[in-house]
């Protein structure tokens, strides 16, 4: 009778150990290295900013930014968070601070303004976010122009009778929020209010709302809403500006119109000529 030999299955207990202590401790190098590694490995803020952004040379730029976290990461929140611009995606170019420069980190609120000196010619800007171990990063392209942006007039026609009340809006983009373009009304017909709005994008426009009574002075009369742009390296200030005619009727219009009329029919009147012989 042939002995059938049982195979014992090797006692595995040491090697479980030795996996789960591995797998820890590989856990723990990856997250000691994360602060060494590029943003991409830890993507644990949601950056959002616009991808293109237009800058008057001369002028400061504000580059609105905001992030989002998972509630659990929200403790990574605080005086240690470091926010960081780079120039060009390059070892060579270094990363430099933007603490001073940029709002409060620790309420989500990563919007930086740049002055003209920290600006150069168009490029791509990358924008670095860390907090102990997380870190983020995205970018957005500059562009540099020479001419003012243009305005916005609503409504861009105006027809209405005398006696309406009217509203006109002038909207100007405000590349700097500390330094917004000043509006101005050409004829200042009434009462006027400013405000710096945010648009969808988070970027903002200065805009002046002007209310005023429809006149049959304002008929065919040009109405003109003018910004001037402030430049902070010392180059002079540039315009922009705005404008419609006004389509003003009133019963003024028409009888001044009815009497034209008239004057003008009397004298193509045929005149009797008289031939003598």
């Amino acid at each position: 009778m042939v002995k059938k030999e049982v195979l014992k299955k090797p006692h595995t207990c040491g090697n479980d150990f030795s996996m789960k202590l591995a797998t820890i401790l590989n856990i723990i190098f990856v997250e000691k290295k994360v602060p060494q590694e590029k943003g991409a490995l830890c993507e644990r803020f949601n950056i959002k900013m616009p991808q293109n952004i237009n800058v008057l040379r001369g002028s400061c730029l504000t580059i609105p930014c905001s992030f989002d976290v998972e509630s659990r990461f929200e403790i990574d929140l605080d005086d240690s968070c470091r926010a960081y611009w780079r120039y060009s995606y390059s070892k060579t170019i270094k990363l430099f601070r933007a603490q001073e420069m940029t709002e409060d980190l620790t309420k989500k609120d990563c919007t930086t303004t740049f002055n003209p000196a920290h600006l150069r010619q168009r490029d791509k800007y990358y924008f670095r976010l860390e907090c102990k171990y997380n870190i983020s990063q995205t970018s957005v392209d500059i562009s540099f122009i020479d001419d003012p942006p243009s305005l916005t007039l609503t409504p861009s026609t105006l027809e209405v009778k005398e006696g309406t009340s009217v509203i006109l809006t002038c909207s100007a983009p405000a590349p700097c929020w500390s330094h917004p373009p000043a509006l101005t009304w050409t004829p200042n017909l009434g009462q006027s209010r400013e405000t710096l709005q945010e648009n969808q994008d988070k970027t903002k426009v200065k805009t002046s709302v002007m209310n005023f009574t429809a006149s049959h002075l304002h008929h065919g009369n040009k109405i003109s809403c003018t910004a001037v742009y402030q430049k902070q390296d010392g180059s002079p200030d540039v315009t922009a500006e705005t404008s419609l005619i006004p389509d003003i009727s009133s019963e003024f219009i028409c009888r001044l119109l009815k009497k034209k009329k008239k004057k003008k029919k009397t004298t193509h009147k045929k005149q009797t000529v008289i031939t003598y012989k």
